[in-house]
């Protein structure tokens, strides 16, 4: 029986946390150039991209009894995943889109990484709803460490009022989701993300904005001292289908 803080959980973060400290290490001294910052970030956002929607389409066939109309992720995580990978694609660099959804997305996989509660919806490990939902979790906040070690994405207080304008744009889905499409519930507006906890859409908010603030406030007194990557970009790189 695969069980949360079991063996399996515990040797999968081990094993990710490993891979990606040595691919960041790699990135760190291999990455030279703005080009290939935005290669890199295409590159990893594609891979994401394709986790989320791979992870969906298992879900609905193997947990949803094939109802298309729940192939929507519902949740902060799945959300994030899916709109990180997007911007990733089509974003240039230190877009308002992503400072309003990397921080979401971090703190929701951080805590997903420590607290899988999908990973007891099936025996096996590899259940495929449960190995992509890891996966994807795992490849985002990857993504997102790459972002703001590489100063593609640049953390800056004058920036705040951007998580809560992602904050109303999750919101608008979750409605959407349940009020359009018949979802039993999305962004947690209607139920906990653990049963008789706080975690309701208004308990993340009283997590998230002060969180984030005392962030940002560290993040602008400290960063100097982080050795953050210094991306030659004297030859500036123009991608037309950026935006």
């Amino acid at each position: 029986m695969v069980e949360i803080f079991g063996w399996q959980h515990l040797l999968y973060v081990v094993v990710a946390l490993t891979l990606g400290f040595l691919g960041y290490m790699m990135i760190y001294k291999r990455l030279k150039t703005e080009e290939e910052l935005y290669k890199l970030i295409r590159i990893l956002s594609a891979v994401l991209l394709f986790l989320i929607v791979f992870n969906r389409i298992t879900v609905v066939l193997l947990l949803e009894n094939g109802h298309w109309i729940r192939f929507l992720p519902y949740s902060y995580c799945g959300i994030s995943s899916l709109a990180i990978s997007i911007g990733g694609l089509i974003f240039k660099k230190d877009h308002p889109w992503f400072h309003a959804t990397i921080f979401v997305g971090f703190v929701g996989a951080t805590l997903t990484l420590i607290y899988p509660d999908f990973l007891v919806q099936d025996d096996s490990f590899f259940f495929l709803p449960t190995i992509t939902g890891l996966l994807h979790h795992t490849m985002m906040l990857f993504l997102i460490i790459v972002m703001i070690g590489t100063q593609y994405v640049k953390p800056d207080m004058k920036k705040y009022y951007l998580l809560p304008i992602g904050i109303m744009g999750y919101l608008t889905v979750g409605i959407f989701l349940i009020a359009k499409l018949g979802y039993p519930d999305a962004m947690y507006i209607y139920e906990p993300a653990l049963p008789g906890s706080i975690f309701d859409f208004i308990g993340f908010g009283y997590l998230l904005f002060p969180t984030h603030f005392i962030y940002l406030w560290l993040w602008g007194k400290y960063k100097d001292r982080l050795g953050l990557m210094n991306i030659d970009n004297s030859t500036k790189i123009y991608y037309n289908n950026l935006v």
